[in-house]
């Protein structure tokens, strides 16, 4: 079994608390299946992805370097 999550399963920001929490919950139901049916020989793991380079992720991340006004300037 292979669950596709994301590195902010690790990870949060500003603004995405539930997507967060979601991934995190994804993570431990992955940990709790593994020890629960790899003893039956059903390997479970997890690919975490990162993120690909489109303007929105730029946005972001210039938006965290200059803290959470940066993300939404509208609401500075």
């Amino acid at each position: 079994m292979l669950n596709i999550l994301s590195v902010l399963s690790w990870l949060s920001i500003p603004r995405s608390g539930a997507y967060c929490a979601a991934k995190s919950a994804e993570w431990s139901l992955t940990n709790a299946l593994r020890l629960e049916l790899g003893p039956q020989g059903t390997r479970v793991t997890a690919l975490h992805v990162g993120y690909m380079d489109t303007d929105m992720i730029r946005r972001v991340l210039a938006g965290l370097s200059a803290g959470v006004a940066g993300l939404y300037p509208q609401a500075a």
